[in-house]
């Protein structure tokens, strides 16, 4: 849990300290995944065959919170670029779409973080954008403690809205799972909140991916409890986190048509629809607000298309568009698949299948918490090629961070270490993964 980049800046003071901080955070993140991950699957045996009250499921799952919470996020710079921009939004009266954080140049927090990403726009949604807003205002009220104390503060608001999150989302997979296969709730809650991944990128990292995780899991939630007008209203939700949950209004689409709910579902998008409404004036009505989107899109790095490119010579282009065309593909197949049946398992898998390609194949850069977006259904799931993919992910995923722990590089082997274990393990590791008989391959057969 030491955080030399807060507290010893680099630990440019003391040359020699920065490799024994590196191998001692380094060392951290493979005890972590090895012992978090034993304790994970073991807790999922163990609450498969036990039914387990959900208060007693929250009691014990608040002192692993309480740890996430606690460990400093030494694994990511975001939780930094939160509170910077959010202090563009409610310090400085900018739009953190187009006034970038180095604008304000005499803002003592532009010190901290990695010094590129304040020359770029916010790259997620506005329900974000206020969020992130509203934490740096309240952190500036305790402006009075030593530095780095307001920025510590306004950090440890962020972990307490995303562990609450997380907690919410482990919530509704349980009620997810209790109809999809009885008697196995409390194995899912724990399949989400206790796993390794998840805690790691949405509680100890401080990713904003909990938000998002929490109002597709609630869409999902609501749609197979027959409310569909709130389910499009939650992804909507979820699409002003971030934009990618769009790719999945048609398969909650198939099923409200399905289930003769469109009047509902319509009702949802036109709310959906006014809050999209009431942010744009808020901050899209300017020139240049999207541009954003531009740029995130040029990211490149640790992708399964970086790597094509790596070992083809070509440039980003030329593997971006059949690999975007593979996802809409593989959308439109899911999407056919749900309407054929709008069954709870069909629609976790379609889910869980869709946001996999996306990631794998439409994205230029990749990361852990990016498994965010399909893991957790998956999980869901209990058995199956996505359920073995996702248990694989869940612990081979953070052990891409080794490199950057112990040398602090984003160079190519880092690279090419976080798309192996991100990646390429956990999809062809699931197709050599065989249960050893037919009711064994999960804790809830």
């Amino acid at each position: 849990g030491v955080r030399h980049h807060l507290v010893w800046g680099e630990s440019e003071r003391w040359p020699w300290l920065l490799p024994l901080l590196n191998a001692f955070e380094a060392g951290s993140v493979a005890g972590f995944t090895v012992l978090g991950g034993l304790a994970w699957w073991r807790g999922m045996r163990i609450a498969a065959t036990e039914r387990l009250a959900l208060r007693r499921l929250v009691l014990l799952s608040l002192p692993i919170l309480a740890a996430a919470i606690l460990v400093p996020p030494f694994l990511s710079m975001d939780p930094i670029d939160y509170v910077v921009r959010g202090r563009v939004v409610t310090l400085h009266g900018g739009n953190p779409y187009v006034d970038v954080p180095s604008t304000f140049a005499d803002d003592p927090f532009l010190g901290y973080g990695d010094a590129p990403w304040k020359d770029f726009p916010l790259p997620y949604g506005p329900v974000v954008a206020d969020l992130q807003g509203l934490v740096a205002w309240f952190a500036n009220r305790f402006a009075f403690l030593p530095e780095p104390g307001e920025l510590v503060v306004a950090i440890a608001l962020f972990k307490l809205v995303f562990a609450g999150s997380l907690l919410g989302a482990a919530v509704v997979a349980r009620a997810i799972v209790r109809r999809l296969a009885p008697g196995s709730e409390s194995r899912a809650f724990v399949a989400v909140l206790w796993n390794p991944l998840l805690l790691n990128e949405c509680v100890a990292q401080c990713h904003n991916e909990a938000l998002l995780l929490l109002t597709v899991l609630g869409a999902v939630g609501a749609l197979l409890a027959h409310r569909a007008g709130t389910a499009a209203l939650v992804l909507g939700v979820g699409v002003l986190v971030k934009f990618v949950p769009l790719l999945l209004g048609p398969h909650l689409l198939a099923v409200a048509v399905r289930q003769r709910r469109l009047g509902a579902f319509a009702l949802g998008v036109g709310g959906a629809a006014a809050l999209a409404a009431m942010y744009w004036w808020q901050y899209f009505r300017v020139d240049g607000a999207f541009d954003f989107l531009s740029r995130q899109s040029a990211q490149n790095a640790s992708s399964v298309l970086w790597g094509l490119q790596q070992l083809l010579g070509v440039e980003a282009r030329t593997v971006l568009l059949p690999g975007r065309v593979l996802v809409v593909v593989a959308a439109l197949v899911a999407v056919w698949q749900v309407w054929r049946r709008p069954e709870p398992r069909v629609l976790l898998t379609a889910v869980a299948a869709t946001m996999l390609t996306l990631v794998a194949c439409g994205l230029t850069l990749h990361g852990p918490w990016y498994h965010v977006w399909w893991l957790p259904f998956a999980l869901l799931l209990g058995s199956g090629y996505l359920f073995r993919a996702a248990c694989i992910a869940s612990v081979s995923a953070p052990l891409g961070y080794l490199v950057w722990a112990f040398a602090r590089r984003h160079d190519e082997p880092s690279q090419w270490l976080t798309l192996a274990l991100g990646m390429l393990v956990p999809l062809l590791g699931a197709l050599l993964w065989r249960p050893r008989a037919a009711n064994s391959e999960t804790p809830n057969g």
